[in-house]
């Protein structure tokens, strides 16, 4: 039997300072740099001195003997088309720049000049055409330049990714598009990796759909459902027996929203999402992503689902990753969840029934799994709730220690 390949890869540089090969592996992974490592929610990557060297000096015809080390590793989950994708881009970076790098794993044959053992020289000077990765950039906050509550940019671009913001226990995860704030807004608890507060904004201050807090144990505490852009319409509270204790609603029936969005699909959805479709986009099947142009696609795209309903997700850099809705024939919000590139659901799924009434809460941690699972009665009350243990573990890469992922990654 064929065992699959090793999903980790060593790079190994020559006629490059650390520093430099630091930073434009950092660009490379858009990961946060702690020292000599990176790291985001799908890799790890260390560059160190390469101590295994074979010689006193570096050799072009032996690369074993140059003087910088770089180790890949992925988290469980990352398929194998992205490892791909993102060792090749960080070659391509290198190559560019001028220095000599050449990548050893399972998977080299995949590679430009397979990792570079097979070009005629070092840099190539002809870089082959790889697959391009999903490019998001994690960056502390504190890196960021806040023009406003909502807008940010970086290094005086507007940003686009995630900004992480440590705070007493407790980090705040937002998600910025074009520089401006869009998609879920979140809290961690780095002990527990439970979710104080979690929240799925359209952009800037309109939110759209169940913004949610929940206690250290992972109970739901609260949900606040959003009607129409400023307005809240339903506010629920729950006792630690999951009895609902207080339900406020105002405004008119159900939950509906405005705004014209580009679709894909055979057909555009149905206006009674609020969002009224605008221009088609496409779907490129070798780079499995949605593009416009040819060129990855960034925001919010529409698609006519099964049964009447209507679907609205994020897409960063042509592929689903953050917050998605649906509605049904009748413009009532029926479902709200999140999404990850690599691992499918990810976060809190909600379902709502007829007058936005919460019938169902599942949660999955960072990786995928499902780990609690609520159903509520007629009343609002919790009438029952599984836990299960998850069969992913998460390995810290700080520690190697493997235990379970957050349920979101920060």
């Amino acid at each position: 039997m064929n065992r699959p390949p090793d999903p980790r890869a060593t790079i190994y540089v020559a006629g490059a300072e650390k520093t430099k090969v630091i930073g434009l592996l950092a660009a490379a992974f858009w990961s946060l740099r702690e020292g000599n490592r990176l790291t985001n929610g799908d890799f790890t990557v260390e560059i160190h001195d390469n101590e295994g060297r074979t010689g006193p000096a570096e050799r072009q015809d032996d690369f074993h003997t140059w003087p910088l080390r770089v180790d890949v590793e992925p988290a469980d989950g990352v398929s194998l088309d992205h490892s791909v994708a993102k060792l090749a881009w960080s070659l391509h970076k290198l190559w560019y720049f001028g220095f000599s790098a050449i990548a050893v794993c399972d998977f080299a044959h995949l590679l430009p000049w397979n990792g570079g053992v097979q070009s005629p020289e070092m840099p190539p000077a002809r870089i082959e055409h790889t697959k391009r990765p999903l490019n998001l950039v994690w960056a502390q906050e504190s890196d960021l330049h806040f023009l406003d509550e909502f807008s940010a940019e970086f290094e005086g671009e507007p940003f686009s990714g995630y900004s992480v913001d440590p705070d007493h226990g407790e980090i705040e995860v937002l998600t910025l598009l074009r520089g401006t704030k869009a998609g879920a807004g979140y809290y961690v608890r780095e002990e527990s990796g439970t979710l104080p507060e979690f929240g799925a904004f359209a952009i800037g201050n309109v939110s759209i759909g169940g913004l949610y807090e929940w206690d250290e144990h992972g109970r739901l505490v609260k949900e606040s459902i959003n009607w129409q852009p400023g307005g809240v319409s339903i506010a629920r509270k729950w006792d630690t027996d999951g009895r609902l204790v207080s339900e406020r609603r105002q405004g008119g029936p159900g939950i509906t929203s405005t705004g014209g969005l580009p679709w894909f699909g055979d057909h555009p959805p149905r206006n009674t999402t609020g969002f009224h479709p605008t221009r088609r986009i496409d779907w490129n099947e070798t780079e499995q992503m949605f593009v416009v142009g040819g060129a990855p696609y960034w925001g919010f795209v529409a698609t006519a689902e099964d049964g009447g309903r209507g679907r609205v997700r994020l897409v960063l850099d042509g592929r689903e990753e953050g917050p998605v809705w649906e509605w049904d024939r009748s413009g009532e919000l029926v479902l709200q969840g999140m999404l990850h590139h690599a691992y499918g659901k990810i976060g809190p799924w909600n379902e709502w029934g007829a007058q936005a009434r919460l019938v169902r809460q599942t949660i999955f941690d960072a990786l995928g799994n499902r780990i609690i699972e609520r159903h509520f009665d007629e009343a609002g009350n919790i009438a029952h709730e599984e836990r299960n243990a998850p069969t992913r573990l998460w390995r810290d890469p700080a520690t190697g220690e493997e235990r379970p992922a957050p349920w979101l990654w920060y």
